[in-house]
């Protein structure tokens, strides 16, 4: 083999498996790797243990030294320098990493200079993790003083008496080298390279230097360089796994049950995630798991939020602000001013700019499309839950490379479920559902008034807040209710006479739950169910047609497999991929 990699190891368990991954990564496998621990009092030889189980192809190659005491660093890397076998030498401390081509480039740049013996490659240097946002710097040839590596080995033995000019972990060396001038100093408990320079270059071997990156060290809390480099010096580590969500509170309108569903996966796959929220107000507590770190903020409005949210951004190591419908969003970018250096913002987009409740608003509706032409760009990604908002964003002259499409998700497991629960309502035995905010824009006076052509025995059942038009024996209002999902399972079929709709997340669980859907043309059901799947109306205002295709769903329901082949594309499985994609992509 070419090249032995001793791997040094104390109390090593937060970072080895990144180091070990690294080494398993390579695109030149021709190595040996030596692990020595210090007498560790972790986890660290049962962690390298599991790895070599779970990787059995490094099991032949891989020696795992463990010393009865602690020796200091020095005696440590000494044990790993005489187990060695190959005639080149990299000492990786266990917090560190190679990028996946450093020995291929080590091994080009030794053939191509015959006469080296000892060399040092680039470092990119990171705070804690190893994410763009994290990065310091890069430790380069003229790092410490000017032209080092031009000089002669007796200059760089006169320069390196006063300093260190070598960055350790980005140097290979030949083993003979190391034998010929007797190793590290173990009197040196805690340094175990400088001195070992010093040696090296009296001896008459002069330092050569290769100008590509060859290692990604790692300076962290618990680290002798984060105390040269200096504490204070540094910025927040910002968390790869550490996600940030923020809403205005827990109502249950759409945006609130997908944040929800986008915690609950987030956390399913290994994050960490504080949903950070201006009100408690809202019944959707429950949705979100327990897992989740809920921040509030003070029960104030998003407005007089955004300095409270930018403290808690200063002071938290998360990587990632995921913000939640328009004011949420507008938030999020002005809390963020000066810190997306090192801190990424998401805005998710759930509604059209054109949505008539937006118009609505008046003055402040006119300015919205305004605002978000000029502030969205600033993001590092929006997230558009339908191919409908992302051509809306686009109008927008929002750059479509910032757009990323990923879907509301279901898990149909968890959906049937819930489903389950009992319902503590008192609902009519057969009963239409709908679902929604009570507001312009979902057109219920369309579904009113079509009720009027339907068999009188089956009931109308309303859940939503907003102001309720006046009931009726076979029209019920139940308000807002937390989990809708076992009055959807009971229900007859589902009605969507909305004006407008962008992913309707109604539907899709309905979808799972088997029943039928009717709804308007509008672009976000058309999306779920294209031609077939569901009854549609051809318009937004005849009642009669509404209730013609009601009529129609009641009587001959859709078939339950081209219900499931509707909603495939929704199921977690393929949403995560996209919802993974926009997080790393950010971070």
């Amino acid at each position: 083999m070419f090249f032995s990699i001793v791997i040094t190891t104390y109390n090593a368990e937060p970072f080895l498996v990144e180091a070990l991954n690294s080494l398993k990564n390579q695109t030149f496998q021709d190595f040996e790797c030596i692990i020595t621990d210090d007498f560790s009092t972790d986890k660290t030889i049962e962690i390298c243990k599991q790895w070599l189980s779970e990787n059995p192809e490094f099991q032949t190659r891989t020696k795992i030294i463990e010393s009865p005491e602690n020796t200091g660093v020095s005696a440590n890397v000494n044990r790993g320098l005489k187990a060695t076998s190959c005639e080149w030498i990299q000492v990786l401390s266990a917090d560190d990493a190679f990028p996946k081509d450093s020995l291929e480039k080590a091994h080009k740049f030794i053939l191509e200079n015959p006469d080296c013996a000892i060399f040092q490659g680039v470092a990119s240097v990171y705070n804690t993790y190893f994410s763009p946002q994290n990065f310091l710097e890069y430790r380069t040839e003229n790092h410490y003083t000017t032209n080092f590596f031009s000089l002669s080995a007796e200059q760089q033995h006169h320069q390196l008496l006063q300093r260190c000019n070598v960055v350790a972990p980005a140097v290979f060396y030949k083993k003979s080298l190391v034998e010929q001038v007797g190793f590290c100093d173990e009197n040196e408990r805690l340094i175990d390279d400088w001195p070992l320079w010093q040696k090296i270059t009296k001896a008459g071997f002069k330092f050569y230097f290769l100008n590509e990156v060859l290692i990604n060290y790692r300076i962290h809390t618990e680290s002798v360089s984060y105390k040269i480099f200096g504490a204070k010096r540094m910025p927040l580590a910002r968390n790869p796994k550490h996600i940030a969500v923020f809403l205005q509170n827990y109502e249950l309108a759409g945006i609130g049950v997908v944040c929800a569903n986008y915690v609950n996966l987030l956390i399913k796959n290994g994050y960490s995630v504080d949903v950070v929220i201006a009100s408690e107000k809202g019944e959707g507590r429950s949705l979100f798991p327990k897992q989740a770190n809920i921040v509030n903020l003070g029960n104030i409005r998003v407005r007089y939020s955004i300095g409270k949210l930018r403290k808690y951004l200063k002071k938290t190591p998360v990587s990632t602000l995921i913000c939640f419908g328009d004011l949420p969003n507008f938030a999020g970018l002005f809390a963020t001013f000066g810190l997306r250096k090192r801190l990424n913002v998401v805005l998710s987009q759930h509604g059209f700019t054109t949505d008539l409740d937006v118009q609505n608003l008046g003055f402040l509706g006119k300015l919205t499309p305004f605002l978000k032409r000029k502030f969205y760009p600033l993001a590092n990604r929006i997230i558009a839950v339908s191919t409908g908002v992302f051509e809306d964003l686009k109008t927008l002259k929002i750059p479509a490379e910032k757009i990323s499409i990923v879907p509301n998700f279901i898990d149909k497991n968890h959906i049937q479920e819930l489903a389950k629960q009992p319902i503590s309502q008192e609902l009519p035995k057969d009963y239409i559902l709908f679902v929604g905010r009570l507001v312009r824009v979902k057109n219920i006076d369309l579904l009113i008034q079509a009720m009027d052509f339907v068999d009188e025995n089956i009931h109308l059942v309303v859940v939503g807040a907003g102001l309720k038009p006046a009931p009726t024996n076979r029209i019920h209002f139940l308000g807002e209710i937390s989990n809708v999902l076992p009055i959807i399972k009971n229900a007859k079929t589902i009605a969507i006479p909305s004006f407008s709709e962008t992913l309707s997340m109604v539907a899709i669980e309905a979808t799972a739950l088997g029943k039928t859907v009717v709804h308007t043309p509008n672009s976000g059901c058309m999306e779920i169910f294209g031609t077939d799947g569901s009854y549609c109306s051809k318009t937004f205002d005849d009642p009669k047609e509404f209730a013609k295709h009601l009529k129609k769903a009641l009587e001959n329901p859709i078939n339950a497999d081209v219900l499931n082949e509707k909603i495939s594309r929704f199921e977690e499985t393929n949403v995560w991929p996209l919802l993974e994609k926009v997080v790393s992509d950010s971070c």
